[in-house]
């Protein structure tokens, strides 16, 4: 069935992410998954900047100051990752697909993106209107579905018009179970795999006829 509507995560599938900046500070290895339990809850909104700089700093290996952080955590956002965003601009161009972004993502980084990469944020406007659906704003993560559900309540479409892309399996259930995406039309991306991304591109074929 083809849809109408390509719902698409943001960190490492339109924007690339590399986290090594952060691990190099990191006290081991473990270290940077106490940062990404942390970092749930600034993306949730449940926490400011501030806050969760305290959280996460004694994972470092000698006292951090917070402008080291911040140095990291930015150096850790690297830019477009343009295989995806032509891919993104070919269908939109062509009227075969509105696009929407559904991004777990907290303030800092959503600044940092749209001065890093502001043609991102170019790819979901339409008219005078971005079609963002960002966790802190919405202070609910995807892997709990309400921001699905809030997707295609904000922007006039059913879950039977859209197919979804993210590279994390468990948003790609969320989107099935909680909001009842089809699975078949959601899509597993893996940014360091040309052969993902040819797949990718023939997903869009199947879903997004021209």
């Amino acid at each position: 069935m083809a849809k109408k509507v390509l719902c698409v995560d943001l960190g490492n599938v339109l924007f690339k992410f590399d986290s090594s900046p952060l691990k190099k500070l990191m006290r081991r290895p473990v270290g940077f998954q106490g940062f990404l339990e942390n970092c749930e809850a600034y993306d949730a909104g449940q926490v400011d900047l501030w806050d969760f700089f305290c959280r996460v700093k004694h994972y470092f290996k000698n006292r951090v100051y917070q402008a080291e952080f911040l140095k990291a955590y930015s150096d850790c956002l690297v830019g477009t990752h343009y295989p995806m965003f032509y891919a993104l601009l070919r269908l939109k161009e062509a009227g075969r697909a509105r696009l929407a972004c559904i991004t777990d993502n907290n303030p800092f980084c959503m600044a940092l993106t749209a001065i890093k990469s502001p043609e991102i944020f170019e790819l979901f406007r339409e008219g005078d209107r971005d079609q963002f659906i960002i966790s802190y704003r919405l202070r609910s993560l995807k892997k709990f579905g309400n921001p699905f559900i809030q997707a295609y309540s904000e922007f006039g479409f059913s879950p039977g018009e859209a197919a979804y892309v993210d590279d994390v399996q468990k948003n790609l259930d969320a989107a099935v179970d909680f909001a009842r995406y089809d699975r078949d039309a959601c899509f597993l991306y893996k940014i360091g795999s040309m052969r993902n991304h040819a797949q990718f591109l023939k997903f869009l074929d199947k879903y997004f006829p021209a």
